[in-house]
């Protein structure tokens, strides 16, 4: 999929207004743990925007599943404070991922996870203001893939849907396997622009670099062809190794892509990764056509 088109910024601008913080609940979150925000950019609150359509479509598809109507599970494991403030604007405050589901989307149960104790601490805290039961979410303030094992525990047995959004490299491969294997629809977002800094020093590949990419190997290779190629190559590596680890545990795999554009320098790009459903899934129609 290409770049979200000027053409649709009807579309987005309709989708935007769904997790800007509204009057009435702007004063009370505010008030809680004040000035702990996550600083975002104008451009970067698309990927939140792609995450409130696809758990608004993915929760009624859940709830209409006999199976999986009382066993759906969210899972964010970069969860920040649940309140962005966008800061080359007039400092509008906008839901986090984490308020984006939990006010709005009726999960079995919800997991966030973030490595910032004062993040964590916040978004506790604007839960419980939200009114949402304690035994509906739980807060890990660890590294993400410390615990991932401890929250597979608990969501093995039905089906999620699970928000991977790192800085960089913070998640490793190994992590990405244990994911890949549950049933579960997952958003990643892959930092195109940023990722091709940190793969070598010094002619080697970085710790950072050895965890997150499948083969290491093969990531230093792309490194040294031209520079021109290496961003949309490393992302065809990382889209190619998800997509033969996934097919090891499930049929239909469908993996799209969202890229989200700043200039051409700056760039994201958004891995979502599904299945065909027996009814076809048209409502992936909807993001191909709105989104790419």
């Amino acid at each position: 999929m290409s770049d979200i088109p000027k053409s649709n910024e009807t579309f987005i601008q309709r989708q935007l207004k769904k997790i800007i913080i509204n009057k009435n609940d702007l004063q009370k979150l505010i008030d809680t743990k004040k000035g702990i925000y996550n600083s975002v950019k104008s451009w970067s609150t698309l990927k939140l925007i792609f995450l409130n359509y696809v758990a608004d479509v993915y929760s009624r598809i859940m709830k209409n599943r006999n199976y999986f109507k009382d066993k759906y599970f969210y899972v964010d494991l970069f969860s920040g404070s649940g309140i962005n403030t966008v800061d080359d604007s007039s400092g509008d405050l906008i839901f986090g991922s984490p308020l984006i589901v939990a006010t709005r989307y009726p999960f079995t149960k919800m997991f966030f996870c973030d490595s910032n104790e004062d993040y964590t601490s916040a978004l506790d805290e604007r839960l419980k203001v939200t009114g949402l039961d304690k035994d509906k979410f739980k807060i890990y303030d660890k590294d993400c893939n410390n615990i991932l094992d401890d929250i597979i525990s608990q969501i093995k047995n039905g089906h999620s849907l699970i928000f991977i959004d790192p800085y960089g490299m913070q998640i490793t491969w190994k992590s990405i396997e244990k994911i890949l294997q549950l049933k579960a629809d997952v958003i990643m977002n892959f930092q195109t622009s940023e990722i091709v800094r940190g793969i070598e020093k010094s002619g080697e590949p970085t710790n950072a670099c050895k965890s997150f990419f499948k083969d290491s190997n093969e990531a230093m290779k792309i490194y040294s062809k031209p520079i021109i190629t290496r961003r949309e190559e490393l992302l065809k590596l990382y889209i190619k190794d998800i997509e033969n680890t996934r097919l090891q545990t499930h049929s239909n795999v469908i993996t799209e892509k969202v890229r989200v554009r700043k200039d051409e320098k700056y760039y994201y790009d958004l891995i979502f990764i599904t299945r065909q459903t027996r009814g076809g899934s048209p409502w992936l129609n909807t993001i191909k056509k709105s989104w790419g």
